[in-house]
């Protein structure tokens, strides 16, 4: 039904884009951005996630919060790729 229309602008090809190109390339864990990436991400969502999970139970068992103020806290988003 589609037919494959050719793009308009080309682009120079770089080695290890494209899908008869992959595995020929370095390994992403070898790449000093990507494992910078990685660490920064558990930086910051690694010690979000705790606060906010046991700050909820602390705050139940030391305050006698009620659940419906725990729960908006506990449940908020620690993660950009978790949707809710």
């Amino acid at each position: 039904m589609w037919r494959r229309c050719p793009p308009l602008v080309r682009f120079p090809r770089e080695p290890g884009k494209r899908r008869e190109d992959r595995g020929k390339g370095p390994p992403a864990w070898s790449r000093p951005g990507f494992r910078v990436g990685i660490y920064t991400f558990l930086v910051y969502s690694m010690p979000t996630a705790v606060l906010l999970t046991f700050g909820g139970i602390f705050a139940r068992e030391a305050f006698h919060a009620p659940y419906w103020l725990i729960t908006p806290i506990s449940k908020r988003q620690t993660s950009p790729f978790r949707a809710g």
